[in-house]
């Protein structure tokens, strides 16, 4: 079975030392057969975008091997990863070349492997799970609380989108309900004319 993860990786509130979390999506024969999110680190220098997506990669190959995939192509917005994944970039940074062994050494049991650059506006769903990651990860540890929680959706955000007839889902950040807002205020907009 042939198989395309797509997979992102963010670190908010901040990036170096926010919360990093991944998603990943894996399509077969034109259809998603599985998903997942998790958090990569929390809370260091050493926790970055990058991490958290180099993550996703890993967490993305283990499912596809479960899977029965033989053949894996990774989808992400993060060039950088993507050209250290074939190659044209050099790993400079220690903690991110002991990643890129990790995703060799998972990668090793495909009969084909490869990584291809996609524009974020396709990689949207793998996106969204990265955030969900993170906001569970504020919203529940008591650590990243304490640090980050500023970082969640305000009451008012939460009512105001439910108001505008938008799901806010289980937990969002606070930036990502200012966006929700203002799609669902111009869409509104629009249809009043």
């Amino acid at each position: 079975m042939r198989c395309v993860a797509y997979v992102d990786g963010a670190c908010e509130p901040v990036n170096p030392g926010g919360v990093g979390g991944y998603g990943f999506v894996i399509y077969a024969e034109g259809r998603a057969v599985a998903e997942g999110l998790g958090v990569a680190c929390c809370c260091t220098a050493l926790c970055t975008n990058n991490v958290a997506e180099y993550k996703a990669v890993i967490a993305a190959l283990k499912r596809a091997a479960e899977l029965g995939c033989r053949s894996v192509k990774i989808r992400s917005d993060s060039q950088l990863v993507v050209y250290q994944l074939s190659g044209v970039y050099r790993v400079h940074a220690p903690h991110l070349a002991e990643l890129l062994e990790e995703v060799k050494k998972a990668a090793s049991q495909f009969a084909e492997f490869s990584a291809e650059w996609v524009p974020r506006e396709r990689n949207k769903r793998a996106d969204r799970l990265s955030k969900l990651a993170i906001c569970r990860h504020i919203r529940d540890d008591e650590e990243a609380r304490g640090l980050f929680g500023d970082a969640l959706a305000t009451e008012r955000q939460v009512a105001y989108l439910k108001a505008l007839g938008v799901d806010p889902g289980d937990c969002l950040l606070k930036r990502e309900a200012s966006e929700l807002i203002s799609k669902a205020q111009r869409r509104r907009r629009q249809t009043l004319g």
